[in-house]
């Protein structure tokens, strides 16, 4: 190898290097950002607990709040309870539609639904600029009121966004984990995880309308990539209860 293809080679790899570093930079500087801003979100729309009239103070007028310890208890309140004020994301971004969160887990975000731009949020944050980890958003053949409600988010390497999901394949993790709330203007609604899939895109599950043959049953899905392969997908099944 003569000095002429050595200087070039040397040259290849540390452009390789750089660029490679500067990618890795990029990515973690733009988790970080977005982790605050979803933060920030989450901060923004927190209600006060309900005090002990059952009221929670300064919380929207839309609905009426109620108390609940257990969302499987038989006196569970008719309206849904109010925890956050959703309505003022949806005055920040129209696209937003409702909240999710799993306690004790990194699953607490605003969910976007798109109907004419089925990815829109897929590298986009909540306020529509480049984002790695996007936001959650929901199936566009899903209409709001669907029997299986389907919510999109990307699997993160640091376990942020759906990157968690993948542990619900493990059963003790799935039962410590099993309740999903799900909250939109008009409340929140609780869901109990039923089932969880390590399948692929093309798991007729996706396909919503097969639920219309379990009259009265509501589900929500999260669903999210899984590192086996491409089109590999992990599915938490989850039956609302209230």
């Amino acid at each position: 190898m003569n000095k002429t293809v050595r200087i070039i080679l040397i040259v290849v790899l540390l452009v390789i290097f750089v660029s490679s570093s500067v990618l890795l930079g990029f990515v973690i500087y733009d988790t970080q950002r977005s982790t605050k801003e979803f933060d920030h979100l989450s901060g923004l729309i927190e209600l006060p607990p309900l005090d002990s009239t059952g009221d929670t103070p300064n919380a929207p007028t839309t609905s009426q709040p109620g108390a609940i310890t257990n969302p499987t208890t038989p006196n569970a309140p008719a309206s849904p309870p109010i925890t956050r004020n959703v309505k003022k994301l949806k005055e920040m971004n129209s696209d937003c539609v409702g909240w999710i969160y799993i306690e004790d887990t990194k699953v607490n975000y605003p969910v976007m639904y798109t109907p004419k731009e089925a990815e829109k949020y897929l590298r986009k944050n909540f306020y529509g600029k480049y984002s790695t980890g996007g936001v959650p958003f929901i199936d566009i053949r899903c209409p709001l009121n669907s029997k299986n409600l389907i919510i999109y988010g990307h699997n993160m390497k640091n376990g942020t966004m759906f990157g968690g999901l993948k542990n619900y394949l493990n059963e003790d993790y799935r039962k410590a984990h099993k309740t999903i709330e799900f909250e939109t203007a008009e409340g929140c609604w609780y869901y109990e995880v039923v089932d969880v899939k390590l399948t692929n895109v093309k798991d007729p599950w996706y396909d919503y309308n097969i639920l219309n043959t379990t009259e009265g049953d509501t589900y929500l899905t999260l669903s999210t990539c899984h590192s086996s392969n491409k089109n590999a997908r992990v599915l938490v099944i989850a039956k609302k209860i209230f």
